[in-house]
């Protein structure tokens, strides 16, 4: 009885101790202290939680009914309430849940095949290397897998008892479990199944009424939440008919999760998503009408192109069953190959998935707890109740290695008593089904391990890439370098050379800047952003010509670049042509009403104008850009009014005491001493 207490305790500190030491090696790399993607959201949700401080596109979380599940913010903010904004912190924290989640897996382990299997299931958790990667990262699967194991664990329990309430604590684990990530939500019909199954009507009946009572009591509050302050009936995101039609349209591989034609960045593509929407209906859009429009683009593919739909359901199932880990925000193989830790762990998917095989073929023979030794016992694939609606509802979207995790654990139990029935059978001798069974499970292994879609294969120079754009903003020099061993690993890759060209422009190597826009542009000739920084680079080298054919060009691929807009405006200033300038800048400010630049340009049209006054006041609206508080001092001492440009020429130069960030040509033109 002794090793049934310190030895999972044991474990789960070595757990503790391997994720302490990954999140340590983490800390030395550029992007703890600069997240992307939804790592970047989750962070910037927690801090306006946390300290009211919301950046103003996420001001609108507030406001609006969930895009995404509101718990792992939840969590987050309340770790930075206590330990401040400090993301190591947080991922301190994350360690600790981590070596809970391995308590909860050897107890539901324990409780369906005993205590050996429940220690191999800990051995085999702490040896998979993505649970250890993504217990590193600001991202939900560190909430919502010992959640999971905890609706798991509680679904073991209420199997054995006659006692309502189980049920209901089951429901409530799961609702709170889908606050995370709301794909639990498929172990609700599962366990209705088993429960009809198992059980007379009557008492079956009130077993799933508890169930779904419990849930709903847990995702209620959320839902009054979403009426209440988005006026919209959202039972907790609505993020799933963008995300369903990601998975099913003619352009999807099955796992690359931006909507063909969006903007590939977070809040880029969450905006596009809501504006082609309401622009095909004609109409502003409730976001539950949003996710219903993508529905029935999904829906139509299906219905259009039967199918190819059914041949990329097929894909995504051979993906979610592969060997390769699918990156979705970081390429995770380039992770494991940069880190000595990750590196260490040796337990991969395909093992995983031949294990359970091979443990579910001997079931309960050599695994299975004593009192619950009996051949009719029924509860050795419970992990499976959960396991094959949960993998239905990831293939029904898109796959990733992050959506694929809690699956994945789940199913560990099942590995484990596929793993001690390996060693006993090789104790003792072998016989006809156990030899048949080993071949199964290894054939298992083998199709699991194949890589017919390449997964992986950019792994390097789209590794390097992401490296390098972490460093931009931290080292410009190791940034260069990063985009230099992308451009090697894969000369064909135009963003490597769009970010390799921007890092040149802010190195002050406009020629060279210019140069890999080009070749950017050359690689992809759809590459909005690499068109608009060439004709950025033009305008700054004096070739007025060239910038102004980049920018028509930005507009005829996007027309509602709002930038394009405004910085083809000011060269329409530059040459003459007021009020071809100020039609630019009207478009681009009934796109963004918002956007500084645009403002200013607004400004600049008005003293084009004649009209004074009002470019004045629309130079102090937008002083928080250094040009403006130049323009404004500038146009107060052509009004004659010095003393008021000589106060603000106060206020710059203790904005900006550097004189190189403070003299430009403006400056040089003003007409007045101090």
């Amino acid at each position: 009885m002794r090793s049934e207490v310190w030895l999972p305790s044991l474990l789960a500190i070595l757990g503790l101790a391997i994720q302490l030491c990954y999140v340590e090696e983490r800390a030395e790399l550029p992007d703890m202290c600069r997240p992307t993607l939804d790592s970047a959201y989750h962070d910037q949700w927690a801090v306006g939680i946390a300290f009211g401080r919301w950046e103003e596109r996420v001001e609108r979380l507030r406001h609006e009914p969930f895009f995404r599940a509101p718990l792992y913010p939840a969590f987050l903010a309340g770790v930075y309430r206590l330990f401040g904004h400090d993301r190591k912190a947080a991922l301190r924290v994350q360690a600790v849940l981590g070596a809970i989640t391995l308590l909860l897996l050897y107890r539901v382990t324990r409780s369906l095949f005993g205590h050996a299997c429940a220690v191999v299931a800990q051995l085999l958790a702490i040896g998979y290397w993505p649970l250890t990667c993504f217990n590193g990262e600001l991202l939900i699967p560190v909430l919502s897998i010992p959640l999971d194991l905890l609706v798991l664990d509680l679904f073991v329990r209420a199997t054995r008892s006659r006692a309502v309430r189980r049920w209901t604590w089951v429901g409530i684990a799961t609702g709170v479990s889908a606050l995370a990530r709301p794909n639990i939500l498929v172990a609700i019909p599962a366990a209705a199944i088993w429960i009809l199954r198992h059980g007379q009507m009557r008492q079956a009946a009130r077993n799933i009424a508890a169930l779904v009572c419990g849930t709903m009591l847990a995702i209620t509050p959320v839902t009054i939440r979403n009426v209440v302050r988005g006026h919209d009936l959202v039972w907790i995101v609505w993020q799933d008919g963008v995300n369903f039609f990601i998975g099913n349209n003619p352009e999807s591989d099955g796992v690359t999760a931006v909507v063909p034609g969006t903007r590939a960045d977070w809040w880029g593509g969450y905006e596009d998503a809501v504006a082609w929407a309401e622009r095909a209906e004609g109409r502003s859009l409730r976001p539950s009408k949003v996710s219903r429009y993508w529905w029935r683009r999904g829906l139509e593919f299906w219905r259009q192109q039967p199918k190819r739909a059914v041949m990329l359901m097929l894909r995504k199932f051979a993906l979610l069953l592969g060997n390769s880990e699918i990156s979705n925000n970081r390429q995770l193989m380039f992770k494991k190959r940069q880190s000595r830790i990750l590196r260490l762990l040796p337990v991969s998917f395909s093992l995983l998935l031949a294990l359970a095989v091979f443990g579910c073929c001997g079931n309960d023979r050599h695994c299975a707890p004593k009192p619950f030794a009996s051949p009719n016992r029924a509860d050795w694939n419970l992990p499976l109740w959960i396991v094959m609606p949960y993998a239905m509802s990831i293939v029904v979207f898109f796959v990733t290695a992050r959506y694929r995790l809690p699956m994945t654990v789940t199913l560990m139990p099942l590995s484990a008593a596929g793993a001690v029935r390996a060693v006993r059978s090789v104790v003792s001798h072998p016989r006809v089904r156990l030899v048949r069974d080993a071949v199964v499970a290894g054939t298992v292994w083998s199709l699991s391990g194949l890589n017919p879609f390449q997964i992986g294969a950019a792994a390097v120079w789209r590794g390097y890439y992401d490296l390098g754009v972490d460093y931009v903003d931290v080292d410009l020099h190791r940034a260069r370098e990063c985009f230099d061993r992308s451009i090697r690993s894969n000369p064909n890759y135009a963003p490597a050379y769009k970010m390799r060209g921007y890092v040149e422009e802010r190195s002050g190597d406009l020629a060279s800047a210019l140069l890999d826009y080009r070749r950017a542009l050359a690689l992809d000739g759809s590459f909005v952003d690499a068109a608009f920084r060439m004709g950025v680079v033009a305008q700054k080298l004096g070739r007025t010509t060239e910038a102004r054919a980049s920018y028509e060009y930005v507009l005829r691929l996007q027309p509602e670049h709002a930038l394009a807009l405004t910085n083809l405006a000011d060269l329409s200033l530059r040459s003459g042509q007021c009020e071809t300038a100020c039609d630019l800048i009207r478009r681009a400010l009934a796109l963004q009403p918002d956007l500084l630049n645009a403002r200013l340009g607004m400004a600049c049209c008005h003293e084009c104008r004649g009209e004074l006054e009002m470019a004045l006041s629309m130079y102090r609206e937008t002083e928080q850009l250094p040009e403006a508080r130049v323009r404004l001092i500038r146009l107060l001492v052509l009004m004659g009014r010095t003393r008021e440009a000589e106060r603000e020429l106060e206020r710059l130069e203790r904005l900006f005491p550097d004189p190189e960030r403070r003299v430009n040509p403006i400056m040089e033109s003003m007409v007045f001493r101090r």
